[in-house]
């Protein structure tokens, strides 16, 4: 009998519970074990079936430092995500790593269940990995046009995610055909929810060289030195922003400086909030 996402997500909370309540000090003694070498499959690495399904990502994190020693623990795993508590620098968080399915209509059951694993963890969440989908049409070129899946986009919405933007090429998939129909795409991606970027703020993704796959494998270091190009982070109006006391006086100068109409006012107003987020660190 399968597990529903419901039962599945009770048992996710039940174990976050459980988890959250010892002390860092017993997790470390508990858990598994990161560094900054890639994990064999004789020190703790966890496998998940894909139903078959040929390509998935590499998805790499540095999680810490020498002088940081980092916790996770796997706590949930199913065809499409792999769940984990991680413990770094005192700070608690949940992991979600992702290998949505190509297929649309299997697909939007991890959105629905990801929705239950929200409304179940008060946790930072980072989510990142192979979503098979783009958010919009710039996040693709060749091929037929795709604005993007729309259940994607609303789940994203839905649970105020933040896309983490990038470092390195433009898209992280290529079907690798030849030079008429060959398609690139951005499916694989960093998101997170506010109280995670608040807790991480310099952390950053990287798209790295991508050599025998179809796709580019991706890094996420939680401290870094190198600088993510504001440009390939898409504009989305974070819920955060309404929390800083001068934002609701900048929102009324930028509407109140533009005389043209409401198209053009909203676009000015996009322009002004993006460099403004970055300078207040949000």
């Amino acid at each position: 009998m399968d597990v529903t996402n419901e039962e599945h997500t009770s048992n996710v909370q039940d174990c976050i519970s459980a988890e959250h309540s010892q002390t860092c000090e017993d997790l470390v003694q508990s858990g598994s074990y990161l560094s900054n070498d890639l994990p064999t499959a004789n020190d703790g690495s966890v496998e998940v079936q894909r139903d078959k399904m040929l390509g998935s990502p590499e998805v790499f994190g540095c999680f810490g430092t020498a002088k940081h020693l980092v916790s996770l623990r796997v706590i949930a795993h199913a065809s499409q995500s792999i769940i984990a508590l991680v413990h770094v620098q005192n700070k608690c968080w949940l992991l979600t790593v992702v290998y949505a399915n190509p297929n649309p209509r299997i697909r939007e059951s991890l959105w629905t269940y990801f929705d239950g694993l929200a409304k179940a963890s008060n946790l930072p969440w980072l989510v990142m990995g192979d979503f098979n989908d783009i958010v919009c049409a710039s996040e693709k070129c060749g091929g037929n046009h795709d604005s993007g899946g729309s259940a994607f986009v609303d789940w994203i919405d839905r649970n105020h995610l933040i896309d983490l933007g990038f470092s390195g090429s433009k898209f992280t998939w290529c079907n690798k055909r030849n030079a008429e129909g060959i398609i690139w795409k951005r499916i694989d991606r960093g998101l997170s929810n506010s109280a995670w970027r608040l807790l991480f703020p310099e952390a950053h993704l990287s798209h790295l060289t991508r050599i025998n796959s179809d796709h580019c494998p991706i890094m996420i270091r939680l401290d870094s030195n190198h600088s993510i190009n504001r440009a390939c982070i898409p504009f989305r109006f974070q819920a955060m922003w309404l929390s800083h006391p001068d934002f609701a006086t900048v929102i009324r100068d930028s509407w109140n400086s533009c005389t043209d109409h409401a198209a053009q006012k909203t676009a000015n107003l996009a322009t002004t909030i993006l460099p403004l987020s970055y300078f207040l660190n949000f």
